[in-house]
């Protein structure tokens, strides 16, 4: 699934003619950006948006069809098996991994998730900071989902967790806020 698309990529979507596209984004009608090289970029939330809004066909492979959820954490093993557990839930959670807190930030910028599950032991910034930062963020809707020792839980709910979690985690626990969320998503318009 793409998450940017180009005027010519939208415009094949909506039915009309690029310079059409383009004339949605400078009114500001659609969200876009421009590249250094001048393009605009529609990310695909904002183009989801757009076409509901203006109540438009909504193309199977744009509607997003399971809780967006992004976890970040140094252990690798921990990724693993967060990566195996939720690949088998028939897509009721899109899982996305960063090995430390700086991509963890950066993909949080790009996916816009509704849930973030932070390790406290996660490498490259302090975990603290990053749960701060994101539950900060303008317009920011997601859950926030901390694992940490259970020493720490004050901390992480004062830094802006929804939620924490004590290691070692015990995934069932973690099913216990995430699948819930992912039932209780609206469906996609079509």
């Amino acid at each position: 699934m793409k998450e940017f698309y180009s005027t010519l990529d939208v415009s094949a979507i909506c039915g009309v003619d690029p310079v059409t596209v383009a004339r949605w984004c400078d009114r500001g009608d659609l969200k876009c950006y421009k590249t250094p090289g001048g393009h605009r970029r529609i990310r695909r939330e904002d183009l989801l948006e757009f076409l509901q809004k203006h109540r438009m066909e909504v193309p199977a492979d744009l509607q997003h069809h399971g809780l967006k959820v992004l976890a970040m954490a140094g252990d690798s093993k921990l990724l693993a098996n967060l990566k195996r557990r939720y690949a088998n839930h028939g897509g009721a959670v899109e899982l996305v991994t960063a090995a430390n807190g700086i991509e963890g930030l950066i993909r949080f910028g790009a996916l816009s998730p509704q849930v973030v599950v932070i390790d406290l032991e996660a490498e490259g910034v302090d975990a603290l900071e990053a749960c701060r930062q994101i539950s900060s963020c303008p317009g920011n809707k997601a859950k926030i989902i901390v694992l940490g020792a259970p020493a720490k839980e004050k901390q992480a709910m004062k830094a802006g967790a929804t939620a924490f979690l004590a290691k070692p985690l015990d995934l069932k626990q973690l099913d216990s806020v995430l699948l819930p969320a992912a039932v209780a998503m609206p469906a996609a318009k079509s």
